[in-house]
């Protein structure tokens, strides 16, 4: 209960700031919080980027495995989504 409270809480929060034309950078681990919560996604790896995109472009044209594999390791939530 207490976690659903936190995501609501959390969208909340990064809606009023968009609304306000606020340029947002969010820092998470989670693909599918990436996806839910920003148009362009930035995957690094030891510093660089590994892939730039859309949730979509990242779940259909992973740019190496590296990609794949950090797709594939959430795939239960990002299933969720319903990505087309």
């Amino acid at each position: 209960m207490a976690l659903k409270i936190f995501e609501i809480q959390k969208f909340i929060f990064v809606s009023n700031l968009c609304w306000l034309w606020l340029k947002l950078v969010i820092v998470t681990h989670d693909i599918g919080e990436a996806g839910f919560l920003d148009d362009i996604i930035v995957l690094l790896r030891d510093g660089q980027i590994v892939q730039q995109g859309s949730l979509p472009e990242f779940v259909h044209t992973p740019a190496d495995p590296f990609v794949t594999q950090f797709i594939n390791a959430q795939r239960n939530p990002l299933e969720a989504l319903n990505i087309s």
